[in-house]
């Protein structure tokens, strides 16, 4: 067991206990050696009886041998090496059995190419293994644990307002996640509160990239809301002596969080694949971007319509591969600007949405802040849902409290019935 990519792939599998990723991976026999294959099916038929991976001790305490084997990478990565181990051996077997062919006899070249033809069929139904569902054979195992994992929390992310959390029925790794606004409507406050609702409540670690804001006024927003303490006196230092007292004893708290919050300044120059990689390696499960059509391309020269349908694309790819799940803000065009305007009532939709229509295609759901600021709007805001998990719209209005740093649901009213919190929450979503 020097080498024992197969053996790695399934320890690593099991330390993250996520019979989801298992079943994606799609691990076959003919991917490992033949003194794995007994560590394969026993650890197969364990999901397969359980719907759960065996915890490492089990695995050891079945097959000793496995404990001296480090695994310090990330499942993928073992993926992948074992993908490449199976290609080289099929090529390098069809090498053979063609060469053995054509020296028993020179003129059969049908048997030859033959044989590389079988590596050719192998090699490709193993590379698009993860994209193809065999209905009959995997739907049933693949439901039944992304049913089971949407109850853990660590798989599931939230809004923070149980209107839209009770219609989506939560935030699942893969989604992209659009708040479309016009400029300097709010957007940013809505992405800060969703991103302090899945680190305080949820227990997730979260990256923000500001692709607008340095990192001092976004932790400015953060720490206010956070402790509920005006914004305004903070930025001016207005705070009297017991409201600062309060506000210094908050941020103390802030320490004493679990899970953790990273905020980056994009500094208009980050790109989707330098972004995620930082995630990634900050194990970071909830990304927020805001501002995300000012993110860059390594194509510079796209212009800026195809880099945005591009970049959409990219964090898509980027939050499947990865199983995280990505909250973005984007403009209206000019054209929803127009309609707000005209005050009859018009709202922006989703063909409304600046520089691509990848965007609302993309998204898994696309809310909209979409009223103009009145006297009204001082106290209370309408979020618009043009696009639902399934094709719900509606919508919900929420507090607009500087006051009191509140932008939690206000209507539809809360009720016990209807009021999901804490370990309820994660009933709920």
């Amino acid at each position: 067991m020097a080498y024992a990519l197969g053996s790695k792939v399934i320890k690593r599998l099991c330390h993250e206990q996520n019979s989801l990723t298992w079943l994606k991976a799609k691990l076959s026999p003919v991917l490992f050696k033949p003194y794995e294959q007994d560590l394969y099916a026993w650890v197969d038929q364990h999901v397969t009886t359980h719907h759960v991976l065996p915890h490492v001790e089990t695995l050891q305490a079945q097959f000793p041998d496995v404990a001296q084997l480090d695994v310090p990478e990330p499942s993928s990565y073992y993926v992948l090496q074992l993908e490449q181990q199976f290609y080289y051996d099929r090529i390098n077997q069809a090498n053979l059995a063609s060469q053995m062919a054509l020296k028993d006899d020179h003129e059969d070249h049908e048997a030859a190419v033959g044989f590389l033809r079988g590596a050719i069929r192998d090699i490709t139904a193993q590379k698009y293994r993860m994209r193809i569902l065999d209905v009959g054979k995997e739907a049933q195992a693949l439901v039944i644990a992304a049913y089971v994992s949407q109850n853990s929390v660590e798989h599931v992310a939230a809004f923070g307002w149980p209107y839209l959390d009770l219609q989506s029925g939560g935030v699942m790794p893969g989604d992209v996640i659009s708040f479309v606004g016009r400029p300097a409507v709010g957007k940013t406050w809505l992405t800060l509160w969703t991103a302090l609702h899945n680190w305080t409540a949820r227990k997730l670690n979260v990256l923000y990239v500001s692709m607008e804001m340095m990192t001092l006024p976004i932790a400015q927003r953060i720490a206010a809301l956070y402790t509920k303490q005006n914004i305004n006196q903070l930025k001016v230092a207005g705070y009297s002596n017991p409201t600062f007292k309060k506000f210094y004893a908050g941020l103390q708290a802030m320490q004493s969080e679990s899970a953790k919050f990273y905020v980056v300044d994009g500094n208009l120059a980050t790109n989707v694949e330098d972004l995620f990689a930082l995630a990634d390696m900050l194990e970071c499960r909830v990304v927020m971007i805001d501002g995300a059509y000012l993110l860059r391309h390594r194509n510079v020269r796209l212009d800026r319509f195809t880099r945005a349908a591009e970049n959409v694309e990219l964090i898509k790819r980027s939050c499947t591969d990865l199983e995280m799940m990505a909250f973005c803000s984007w403009q209206f065009n000019r054209e929803a600007s127009k309609k707000q305007k005209k005050g009859k009532g018009e709202q922006g939709d989703l063909e409304d949405i600046g520089y691509s229509d990848a965007i609302g295609q993309i998204s898994s759901i696309a809310v909209s802040l979409f009223q103009e600021d009145s006297v009204e709007t001082l106290k209370h805001r309408k979020v618009q849902v043009m696009k639902g998990r399934n094709g719900e719209v509606g919508q919900f209005s929420i507090a607009w409290d500087f006051i009191n740093m509140s932008f939690a649901q206000i209507d539809p009213p809360l009720t016990p019935t209807a009021t999901p919190s804490g370990q309820d929450l994660l009933q709920w979503v």
